[in-house]
């Protein structure tokens, strides 16, 4: 199981977002095993992209969406994420997995996560972490 998946399911809104590149560093620092005030933005942006690399090698035109579209104006962590809140898991070539609240906390509006993490036959208590 990719560990890298909590950078994926923060994008896609599964974790409470509060300052960006902090809560990046706390799932980098979970993933990579390196305590978070070791971490800093341009290792946020590795671990970022090596996400998306599966995602942009599989068609040659997307590189060229990367380097658009998605960075006009934008800082590149945001760029990124944005890009990863609209690929799938297979886009990912990740398995799709649940998150673990004890990394981040769940997001506020949490009824739709809830809904499809019992679907998915996960309860709340067994991911970890409080709401």
């Amino acid at each position: 199981m990719s560990e890298k998946r909590h950078l994926f399911l923060y994008a896609k809104g599964w974790y409470k977002k509060t300052n960006t590149l902090d809560d990046l560093k706390r799932i980098v620092s979970h993933i990579s095993w390196i305590d978070v005030e070791h971490i800093n933005k341009g290792d946020v942006i590795a671990w970022l992209v090596q996400c998306i690399q599966p995602y942009v090698t599989k068609a040659p035109n997307r590189f060229s969406d990367l380097m658009g579209d998605w960075f006009a104006n934008r800082d590149m962590v945001e760029a990124i994420l944005s890009m990863m809140s609209v690929m799938s898991h297979d886009d990912m070539g990740m398995e799709c997995m649940p998150p673990n609240y004890d990394i981040l906390p769940m997001p506020d509006d949490c009824e739709h996560t809830i809904k499809t993490l019992k679907e998915w036959g996960y309860l709340p208590e067994d991911l970890g972490g409080k709401k």
